[in-house]
């Protein structure tokens, strides 16, 4: 693959910092250590996704681009060394040349060349059918869970304790709760729309502190999707998706 793509560096830097709290350094895998790019010429968007495998936070940017091969590619670029490099750069535009197993980094007279990772990246979460939707304020939703955050377990032990319950009404309301065995916070907020069905979920812990962590501080349209297995955070161009705990929280009511 060669390829050429010319980016505002603002941009670019502002998407791979919504993508590092999904990067471990105890990932078992490499390749979970990487940065998918993924490239659409006919929109002129270069598609960025980053993963623990319980966390998966995905985000888009305009690019220009200009690619020497037929199809559309896609490549890893390591995380950190790259997040290092952006945050010591200066201009207002960043040109990513690929070339096969290298990515030369452009930006005014400063020339970067890393050393890409082949390897299959593990493809995106997928919702059942039949979740539940909810759309609220995403300053109001940032405001409750970190006010409930604070009365969760972190006592791993102690797993139903170790979560955020969150319940969706009828009524379009969304009660976020937590509790150790000692204390216990609980927040109501009122949503912009509601589901058809009720539902509750158990999010871990540590997937919403990984959310609070990207969740923006402007408010905006936050919508919220659960099945199962998952949730879906999406607001703007930025989708983030966590692993639902299987356990049985607390009758505290």
């Amino acid at each position: 693959m060669k390829a050429s793509l010319l980016c505002k560096r603002t941009d670019l830097r502002a998407a791979v910092e919504h993508l590092m709290p999904a990067i471990s350094t105890r990932a078992p895998m490499i390749v979970l250590l990487h940065i998918a790019v993924e490239i659409d010429p006919k929109q002129n968007m270069m598609r960025l996704s980053s993963t623990d495998l319980e966390v998966r936070i995905s985000t888009s940017i305009p690019a220009q681009i200009t690619l020497e091969t037929e199809m559309p590619e896609s490549f890893l670029i390591p995380a950190q060394i790259f997040t290092d490099l952006l945050a010591i750069m200066e201009g207002e535009q960043v040109r990513l040349v690929v070339d096969g197993h290298s990515l030369l980094v452009q930006t005014g007279a400063t020339k970067t060349k890393i050393s890409l990772f082949e390897d299959e990246f593990p493809p995106e979460f997928e919702m059942e059918i039949g979740e539940s939707s909810f759309t609220l304020s995403s300053s109001a939703f940032k405001t409750a869970l970190k006010r409930v955050a604070i009365a969760a377990s972190s006592d791993d032990s102690r797993l139903s304790l170790n979560s955020i319950q969150i319940r969706l009404s009828t009524e379009g309301t969304l009660r976020l709760t937590a509790a150790d065995g000692f204390r216990l916070a609980t927040d109501l907020i009122q949503s912009q729309s509601s589901p058809e069905e009720a539902s509750e979920f158990l999010l871990p812990l540590n997937v919403a502190m990984k959310l609070l962590r990207v969740l923006p501080d402007d408010d905006c349209k936050l919508i919220l999707e659960a099945d199962s297995q998952r949730a879906l955070f999406s607001w703007g161009n930025l989708r983030y998706w966590g692993l639902l705990m299987q356990a049985q929280f607390p009758d505290w009511e």
